[in-house]
């Protein structure tokens, strides 16, 4: 839908709209969903440097903005980001860990953390245990690249919420 709504390649059209505007370090790439189709995998499949995931998660944090300029709408940030009302009830059954963590949800690509003053943190999570962690409450973006899980899902969100609490500010 994006490639026909904007006549632009899904790389293209991410380089022009985030990867430039964000000043990206490096040159991302994006998993295919075939090398005959090279179609990108977009639920998963964009591969980045630590530090261009951060200033994803910059951006994320200062809802949307770049540098004072507005690269995504804070309203579509906020919509992103919130939990759900919408939400189907069968995450349990999709992923029966969630039962245990009553306090994550899920919300268009990014896991939320809910907080009991009602604020949330949020995480984009990949393949391998790779993660954009950010804390608003703390000021503090965590990113963890690497080869292999390690850890659950869950215990790499612990651990970068355990960072951010120690490196943030309250």
């Amino acid at each position: 839908i994006l490639e026909r709504a904007t006549g632009e390649r899904i790389t293209d059209y991410l380089q022009r709209k985030l990867w430039t505007p964000m000043g990206m370090e490096y040159g991302g790439s994006w998993s295919l969903d075939s090398e005959a189709s090279g179609f990108e995998k977009l639920e998963s499949g964009l591969n980045a440097r630590a530090i261009d995931f951060a200033k994803l998660g910059l951006l994320v944090l200062n809802d949307g903005r770049h540098n004072g300029e507005v690269v995504v709408p804070s309203a579509w940030m906020q919509a992103m980001l919130a939990p759900s009302v919408d939400a189907p009830d069968d995450y349990q059954a999709l992923m029966p860990w969630m039962k245990h963590h009553p306090d994550v949800y899920y919300a268009d690509l990014w896991w939320g953390l809910r907080r009991d003053d009602g604020q949330h943190e949020v995480a984009a999570r990949g393949n391998h245990g790779q993660l954009v962690y950010v804390s608003r409450r703390h000021q503090v973006v965590v990113v963890r690249n690497g080869l292999r899980y390690g850890i659950g899902p869950m215990e790499w969100m612990r651990l970068a919420e355990a960072v951010a609490t120690g490196l943030g500010r309250p």
